[in-house]
């Protein structure tokens, strides 16, 4: 009995670690495509 638990646990703390991850991994390259959209028009403005 104890073991079952033991790996539903495992489990669902992996999914939960994956989650975060790929939130993170998202917010990241929002971050990036924003970066690159900004200095983008601050080169076209050289140009």
């Amino acid at each position: 009995m104890v073991k079952p638990d033991n790996k539903i646990f495992r489990f669902s703390f992996v999914s939960d670690v994956d989650r975060y991850l790929f939130f993170f991994y998202k917010i990241l390259q929002v971050v990036l495509i924003y970066e690159m959209i900004k200095s983008f028009r601050k080169f076209s403005r050289t140009l």
